[in-house]
């Protein structure tokens, strides 16, 4: 099998990995609010969620 190697700058990079952490949060923050509308969430993952919507806030302070 044939290897390609691809290569992307610095800035296209950052972005890719901000928009991927933003979507992530958008995505983490409706299970939140479906959860308080009534829909199961394991307990687990209510506090995981929460606890992965503020490391992704922090991790975000670096790339803005």
């Amino acid at each position: 099998m044939k290897r390609f190697k691809v290569s992307i700058d610095k800035e296209a990079s950052d972005e890719i990995t901000v928009l991927n952490l933003k979507d992530y949060k958008i995505y983490l923050k409706k299970e939140l609010k479906d959860h308080k509308n009534g829909v199961y969430l394991h307990p687990d993952d209510v506090v995981h969620n929460a606890k992965m919507i503020e490391a992704i806030d922090f991790i975000l302070r670096d790339y803005t």
